[in-house]
């Protein structure tokens, strides 16, 4: 039998990679695009129920600022939130130092994800194909 769409929203949520890991922890993956809709719409379906969501990210790269994004238009955004942040990447961003200060992060403004990734970089890249 099916559970109500009720009891769903009284269980813990998760979804993402650790969703079968985290059983008592509200997550919810931004990453990638596909997923940020599902992970807006699992944290407004725990608004409506009273709960927090708490952002989990996956892999590396600019993964950390699809986190910082969802959680700084998520009302219901719960106390902790995984942030791994990444030095590797040649980035920049006049509106935030994209490091967690005194327990916060400054969500960056600006086109995209509001940052500049180095033109060089990008023109080192390699197109992928699949066979």
């Amino acid at each position: 039998m099916r559970p109500s769409r009720r009891s769903f929203l009284r269980t813990a949520a998760a979804c993402g990679t650790a969703a079968s890991a985290i059983s008592t922890l509200r997550a919810a993956d931004p990453a990638p695009v596909t997923k940020a809709a599902r992970a807006t719409k699992v944290a407004r379906m725990a608004e409506a129920a009273g709960m927090t969501v708490v952002p989990h990210m996956s892999g590396g790269g600019l993964g950390y600022l699809d986190v910082v994004q969802f959680a700084s238009f998520t009302p219901n955004i719960g106390p902790f939130m995984e942030f791994k942040g990444n030095n590797d990447l040649p980035v920049e961003c006049p509106t935030s130092s994209l490091k967690c200060e005194n327990g916060s992060v400054r969500c960056p403004s600006g086109p995209g994800f509001g940052v500049r990734v180095d033109p060089g970089y990008v023109k080192k890249a390699k197109a992928v194909t699949v066979a």
